[in-house]
């Protein structure tokens, strides 16, 4: 197991957090090792190259490097990881008919983490990946009545689908305690954005406002 000096210390210069408090190590997605981000200008400004690291042969790019958010590298891996599946592999339970065909989606999106953390099978988990990318997503059908029970409730914009496109943020609207927490790897590590946060209240706050004007459309017009 590594101690506190190794970690601190970079394996390719040898230098060390001690002598340079203000060291920055980066990892890269290729292999997950570590180096000071100066190893990094030096060994790949000039274009792609080897890993440093004996027995690693990963060709490296410079833009590919990133900061370390977790302490284990191996929660390091898994979390990109997962967020590489869960691109593509994006349906929720309503997109499917039982509940046995969604549990069955989610098993196979543990079974390709697990292939792509441990390398086990890694290229048909990129062809599936990229397969699932070509898949032209079909908005699906509502369901039908069951009972005079609509199946689907009853909101503005059918089911909530396509509600977005009736927002549209301004460059303008900031808020300083949502800006705050991009900055706190708990939530950049989960993808948190602020502006899904204040898309989402925009709608809470006035998805209502068309059943309104659709009432107001319809209504006749009285004349004297």
């Amino acid at each position: 197991m590594a101690g506190k000096d190794d970690e601190d210390t970079c394996y390719v210069c040898k230098s060390s957090r001690y002598l340079n408090p203000e060291m920055r190590f980066l990892i890269n997605t290729e292999c997950y090792h570590k180096m000071c981000s100066n190893c990094v200008d030096r060994i790949f400004s000039y274009g792609p190259g080897p890993c440093p690291y004996p027995g690693c042969d990963k060709i490296l790019r410079k833009n590919k490097f990133k900061e370390q958010l977790f302490d284990d590298i191996g929660v390091e891996k898994e979390v990109d990881c997962r967020a590489r599946v869960m691109k593509v592999y994006n349906k929720t339970e309503q997109d499917f008919d039982s509940l046995e065909e969604y549990n069955a989606y989610l098993e196979e999106i543990e079974d390709l983490v697990f292939s792509l953390v441990n390398g086990v099978n890694v290229s048909e988990v990129e062809a599936k990946l990229e397969a699932q990318r070509a898949v032209k997503t079909e908005p699906r059908q509502p369901k039908k009545d069951i009972g005079g029970v609509p199946a689907t409730p009853f909101t503005p914009f059918n089911g909530d689908r396509g509600a977005n496109t009736l927002i549209a943020l301004s460059d303008s609207l900031h808020d300083p305690l949502n800006e705050k927490l991009i900055d706190q790897k708990e939530f950049s590590a989960s993808g948190y954005v602020p502006q899904v946060y204040y898309r989402r209240a925009l709608f809470e706050a006035f998805m209502g406002i068309c059943c309104f004007i659709d009432a107001e459309k319809t209504r006749p017009i009285e004349t004297t």
